[in-house]
């Protein structure tokens, strides 16, 4: 109950101390750092896409600049997973590998993958999601 009391409670405007870091963020930041994000984010990216591609039952979206990429579901390949639902809550369960649902954008079938963790983490993740396809593969 007081959790639910403290989320009513939430402002929602913009927060006034990250409002006064913009203009020094945007024009003050020296363009190696963004040159760097930039290759770290399509190494990151690279990472992803190379290791869910060679699972059968997944379709990947490449990213195009979004800090996050989409991966569709073919639910007909998994003997007991028919919705991006079921394939986020399962994953989690059994391999903590944390995706979200794309159903909450109107997109069905498909999860929404971040790009931003550590290389390492995301190797590891992506073996975690090849052996969590191939134990559900029909």
């Amino acid at each position: 109950r007081s959790g639910l009391v403290r989320l009513s409670q939430l402002i929602l405007g913009a927060n006034s101390l990250i409002q006064s870091i913009v203009r020094p963020a945007l024009f003050e930041t020296p363009q190696q750092y963004f040159t760097n994000l930039k290759h770290t984010l399509q190494g990151n990216a690279k990472i992803l896409c190379d290791g869910l591609e060679k699972i059968p039952s997944l379709t990947v979206v490449h990213p195009e600049g979004a800090m996050y990429m989409m991966v569709g579901i073919k639910t007909e390949c998994f003997k007991d997973i028919a919705s991006d639902v079921e394939f986020a809550s399962l994953l989690l369960t059994e391999e903590n590998v944390v995706v979200l649902p794309a159903k909450i954008f109107l997109f069905p079938k498909y999860v929404r993958l971040v790009i931003t963790p550590p290389k390492d983490k995301l190797e590891e993740a992506v073996l975690r999601i090849q052996e969590f396809c191939a134990r559900h593969h029909v």
